[in-house]
């Protein structure tokens, strides 16, 4: 389903929709989209049939394992979520890692923010990281009427681990990673389509700025001189306010809800299987560390020809209702005092610690697999 997603103008606005009028038609994703044998991975996953299980990572995996054809229909499909990292965080240690990227910030691009965003993330087309420039837009608007400044950290790399003597270099020269350079051991492959979008959200921008960090790593040898030399990738998950996760694919996504139970708050998208399991160990519908960008609701009712033909066009005029949103919920739900961060870090901690591997194996996993081997003892002995 990723590259039919990807490979769309109208992503998931347009895939989502097919596939629900798609099945309640009958029909499979062959039927709407063609014979999808050539690709290794949709013949690898057809085989799953003859299993007496299957696991589904998350809620849209499990139509979407539906949506591959009759063989399908009836099979037990169990959905076992992947686990997400708990770490019991006080609002102090918090706060002195947000400290710390207030003082980078400031060495950065000299303002100190009061709201943090990151976005850890491999960088593919699937990560939708133009939607969190739209939400930033609105933002930015909103931030600069009410006297606030924020700055977004993405953290991606397609040229792997530069050197240390590489980044100290570029940081001399011209200031990586807050300015780059077309070129290794600078910006290579997709990273220059994403520091250009970034170098136009920064020219119009008032009150929030987008820094590129494209290395793997966080700390002075993988980032520079001007980064705390105390600091570690966990102060970068510690002092994040909102994390972005708003993909077009995604089967589950533990990175978007990583900062949890520190209190972030997750913004992600409605495909994203992480979805499903943090309102089922938060017990509520609309938890108030999650806002889920929901890019498949169309204003009206439409039929299978006419969902087909969902373009860029009318992903993007939906995309400008659905970010517009979005900003307004991250505005009322973001903590403006001590006392609603430290409610925000208890709430996140409480629901990350049950979505925890233990918690996977114990309620999810080992009951799906004793199904599964009781369901095999049974066909076993009927045959």
């Amino acid at each position: 389903m990723r590259p039919i997603v990807e490979a769309s103008p109208g992503h998931d606005t347009m895939f989502y929709n097919v596939l629900n009028e798609a099945m309640s038609q009958g029909l499979s994703v062959s039927d709407v989209f063609g014979d999808q044998s050539g690709f290794y991975r949709h013949a690898l996953i057809e085989c799953a049939s003859y299993c007496d299980s299957i696991f589904a990572v998350g809620d849209p995996v499990v139509e979407e394992l539906r949506f591959l054809g009759p063989a399908f229909a009836d099979l037990p499909i169990e959905l076992v979520y992947n686990g997400v990292p708990a770490f019991e965080v006080t609002p102090a240690e918090k706060k002195v890692s947000v400290r710390r990227m207030q003082d980078y910030t400031q060495e950065l691009v000299g303002f100190v923010p009061d709201i943090v965003f990151t976005h850890v993330t491999r960088l593919v087309m699937s990560k939708g990281l133009w939607r969190d420039t739209l939400v930033l837009e609105h933002l930015d608007r909103r931030f600069s009427a009410e006297g606030l400044r924020g700055v977004y950290y993405i953290l991606s790399s397609t040229g792997g681990t530069r050197s240390t003597e590489d980044v100290h270099r570029m940081e001399a020269e011209y200031g990586w990673p807050a300015v780059h350079r077309e070129g290794y051991p600078d910006l290579v492959g997709p990273e220059v389509g994403l520091w250009q979008m970034i170098e136009d959200f920064n020219r119009r921008a008032q009150a929030i700025r987008v820094v590129f960090v494209n290395q793997f790593g966080w700390s002075q040898d993988r980032c520079g001189k001007r980064m705390p030399a105390e600091m570690g990738l966990m102060d970068l998950r510690k002092a994040s306010h909102v994390e972005f996760g708003q993909s077009i694919y995604e089967p589950f996504g533990i990175a978007h809800v990583e900062p949890l139970s520190f209190g972030a708050l997750c913004v992600v998208s409605s495909v994203c299987g992480c979805c499903g399991y943090v309102r089922r160990a938060s017990g509520q519908e609309d938890f108030p560390n999650l806002v889920v960008a929901d890019y498949t609701a169309l204003p009206e009712t439409q039929s299978l020809e006419e969902v087909l033909h969902i373009g860029k066009e009318a992903r993007d005029r939906l995309e400008g209702q659905v970010t517009s949103v979005v900003a307004e919920k991250v505005m009322d739900l973001l903590p403006r005092t001590e006392k609603g961060s430290a409610a925000a870090v208890q709430r996140g901690y409480v629901v990350a610690h049950k979505m925890s591997w233990e918690r996977v194996c114990q309620d999810l996993f080992l009951p799906a697999l004793d199904r599964a081997c009781h369901s095999s003892r049974v066909s076993k002995k009927e045959r």
